[in-house]
């Protein structure tokens, strides 16, 4: 089955933390979400990244960099 296979993936990937959703962490999404205008999931992963003290948010999305509360790097400036 496919989701099992995902599932293994980020089970085994290096330095990567599943984190459940508290109500702190929905408490950050919403200001996150209200203040910048942007999608809910979006928001909410953010909000996890900044509650887990994370260094870096990694994305492809342009639009969440306008977000200062926590460093933003684009894939393609990896690259």
């Amino acid at each position: 089955m496919i989701s099992e296979k995902y599932k293994l993936i980020l089970q085994n990937f290096p330095n990567l933390e599943i984190k459940s959703l508290n109500e702190e962490i929905a408490e950050i999404a919403s200001f996150i979400r209200a203040k910048y205008n942007i999608y809910t999931p979006d928001s909410i992963q953010i909000a996890t990244a900044i509650y887990s003290k994370a260094d870096i948010f990694i994305t492809d999305d342009v639009q969440l960099q306008k977000i200062p509360e926590i460093d933003i790097l684009l894939l393609e400036n990896m690259l």
